[in-house]
């Protein structure tokens, strides 16, 4: 249900973490570990063994890194190193953040940058260099760095490097180099003839660093290449594009502000026509191939410097990493992908949703100490993205409404106010239906907060939810430990997501998959959901008879406090009626549920060990044991007894009590009419 993310840090080497977890509580920071250390930068894995890393350090160091050893090997074609005096000396010149790059065509095959290209056939075993030096091989940007007081050589100083690589997609043997000293070069022979490109570029200064080369997937004449010439004060964003082969160059920045000097430049694997730019500003999109950038601000994406751009082949997530404030994922950049003005002008489209996968969760780092920080996992369950052209005017069906603002002070006039006030009108109901293979609706999600433009929200693979006692907010804490409020987990297959505001309808399939890790049988989760529907539904029977119940205790109190204070002679008879009826539900309450958060002096009554057996039946991904078997027949029993005591009561006991009061010319006591079925629960996830 993850992936790896892997990326440098200053000073502190080359790490992996994973894109979500199986914990409940986010991702913690002892997830991720350190593949090599130095001045992290590039790292590629092996795609027959994904813990088989070659990551870069400074300067030209590369470590070959077995995870599950712990071997690891420097295996740069250059081992000898001038740490301290200047580049010259040296055969090969290195940047600080060579490039590493894997080839599209065989991921065993991986090109390391210099003032050479380097390549690997055995994944980093052995290396060849396979250009000349394809750099200006300046002299004079050779020498000892600093002075006149102090030089300092610490490699960051390298200069005539390669610092972007890339082999084309769409052609074995087409690679592009850019250099920190403004050359393009291209071959396409695998390396045996190189055509430096740079001069056909018209309008570009001399000495550009190329940040970024990105040959297209839809030819390989297709190219965009990116500069940077922040260091010579020029903050311009320098976006180009190519059609065929560097001969000539369009430059495509319009829409992107100045200051905004491009890191990264990269074309999207599943739409072509769309572009994303990393700058020191933040993220732009580009949905005609560089015509047109607009900037791409997600809710709480700081506005940093984006240094690199990925879009994950298998899940399709899109993956930034940035200068100082860590690496962010928007899951699923489909709506992105499939953006255009005719959904813009939709009052309601609703985005395809890619499969979702039911896997096992388990927290294993519950209390790891004060101020540890875990970054969040993605939603479980199916993302499922809608774009508004409008928000709905007015709160939803079914949302609170916020507090009123007094602005003229406590002391308004509540004859004035009572004039002018209006009430509020209700906006279109807005839910999320979940419909089975059968097309029965299973579950309903409300929909708040809705705004115009992108809004998402995640369905969690399960039935609705047992219906809760109270209609307020359920305790977290109670859920926690219960899970009570979380129905029973889907079967694998493909169902049916409707998106409804107002009149306005739209509707996809997705397709729940399980996680191939898990060994469970379709005749187990069957028998699983089975038994986690019938304990769903006895749970959400118990909570609407104590929410009656609950009603019935509120009415006697009121009753009484009336009859007290209103009456100068109180019947007693009735007095002494409501007092036993009262004690009477106080017991049958007692007998149902252990009222309380938690209550170590009593032992749990039928909801509690409902909860608890509906928590243990559903959390794995297989049938019953024969104990839980065993227990829920228990249960069972006991349900049915309890449940047929308050029947009782109310038939007998609260019908005496009412035919009392209504003889007495008092108000009568109202019961809620019996409810088997449990109500819609959904929840969101968002």
């Amino acid at each position: 249900p993850f992936y790896y993310v892997c990326g440098g840090m200053q000073d502190n080497g080359t790490w992996c973490g994973p894109s979500r977890t199986r914990e409940f509580f986010g991702i913690p920071n002892d997830f991720w570990y350190m593949i090599s250390f130095g001045d992290g930068f590039h790292v590629v894995s092996n795609p027959d063994d994904p813990d088989v890393y070659l990551s870069e350090y400074q300067a030209g160091g590369i470590a070959w890194t077995n995870m599950h050893n712990g071997e690891q090997v420097d295996v740069s074609p250059q081992p000898k190193r001038n740490d301290g005096g200047p580049v010259n000396v040296l055969k090969y010149r290195f940047n600080w953040n060579a490039p590493i790059v894997a080839s599209p065509h065989d991921g065993h095959t991986v090109y390391f940058g210099a003032n050479v290209v380097f390549r690997s056939k055995d994944f980093g075993r052995t290396w060849e260099a396979i250009s000349p030096d394809l750099t200006t091989n300046d002299p004079e940007k050779q020498k000892s760095a600093g002075g006149p007081i102090f030089p300092e050589n610490t490699t960051a100083e390298y200069h005539c490097t390669i610092i972007s690589l890339a082999e084309s997609p769409a052609r074995p043997g087409v690679i592009w180099a850019g250099t920190d000293d403004g050359n393009l070069q291209v071959t396409w022979d695998g390396g045996r003839t190189w055509e430096n490109r740079i001069r056909n570029i018209h309008g570009l200064p001399p000495f550009s660093p190329v940040s970024h080369i990105e040959p297209s997937r839809t030819g390989a004449e297709v190219v965009y290449a990116a500069f940077d010439r922040h260091m010579f004060d020029d903050f311009a964003p320098y976006i180009y594009r190519s059609e065929d082969g560097g001969k000539t160059w369009r430059k495509i920045t319009r829409g992107l502000p100045q200051g905004a000097y491009v890191h990264v430049v990269r074309e999207d694997p599943r739409n072509p026509d769309l572009l994303y730019a990393g700058t020191e500003r933040g993220l732009f999109v580009s949905w005609d191939r560089g015509g047109q950038w607009r900037s791409l601000r997600m809710k709480n994406l700081p506005p940093v410097a984006v240094h690199d751009i990925l879009v994950h082949p298998r899940d399709n997530d899109l993956i930034l990493g940035t200068h100082g404030r860590g690496i962010w994922i928007f899951d699923d950049a489909t709506p992105i992908q499939q953006w255009s003005e005719t959904i813009r002008n939709r009052p309601l489209h609703l985005f395809p949703i890619r499969p979702a996968l039911l896997f096992s969760r388990k927290g294993t780092r519950v209390f790891s100490g004060n101020k540890k920080f875990a970054g969040p996992n993605p939603p479980y369950g199916a993302l499922v993205t809608f774009y508004l052209k409008e928000a709905p005017a007015g709160p939803m069906e079914g949302q609170k409404k916020g507090p009123k603002a007094n602005l003229r002070g406590k002391k308004e006039n509540q004859a004035e106010k009572k004039s002018t006030e209006t009430k509020p009108k209700k906006g279109p109901k807005a839910k999320m239906l979940i419909l089975d293979p059968s097309g029965q609706v299973i579950n309903e999600i409300p929909l708040r907060k809705l705004k115009a433009g992108l809004n998402r929200v995640a369905w969690n693979l399960t039935y609705k939810g047992p219906e809760p006692r109270k209609k307020e907010e359920r305790s977290p804490r109670r859920e926690f430990f219960y899970r009570g409020g979380r129905g029973p987990k889907v079967l694998p297959g493909t169902y049916t997501v409707k998106i409804v505001i107002g009149d306005h309808e739209a509707s996809e399939t997705v397709e729940v998959r399980l996680d191939p890790k898990l060994q469970a049988r379709p005749e187990g989760l069957k028998a699983q959901l089975d038994r986690s529907l019938k304990l769903r539904d006895m749970i959400s029977r118990i909570n609407l008879t104590l929410r009656n119940l609950d009603s019935l205790e509120e009415q006697i109190r009121s009753l009484q406090k009336t009859l007290k204070t209103q009456l100068k002679q109180p019947p007693e008879e009735i007095l002494k009626a409501l007092a036993e009826r009262l004690k009477e539900l106080k017991d049958l309450k007692g007998k149902l549920v252990q009222e309380g958060e938690f209550d170590w002096g009593k032992g749990p009554r039928l909801l509690n060990r409902l909860q608890s057996l509906y928590y243990g039946v559903q959390g794995p991904f297989r049938a019953p044991t024969e104990p839980q078997e065993a227990y829920f027949r228990e249960l069972e029993s006991e349900y049915r007894t309890r449940m047929n005591a308050v029947d009782a009561w109310i038939a007998k006991k609260l019908k005496a009590l009412n035919e009392k009061l209504q003889k007495g010319g008092y108000p009568v006591l109202m019961a809620a009419p019996r409810e088997e079925k449990s109500a819609p629960s959904g929840r969101e996830e968002s």
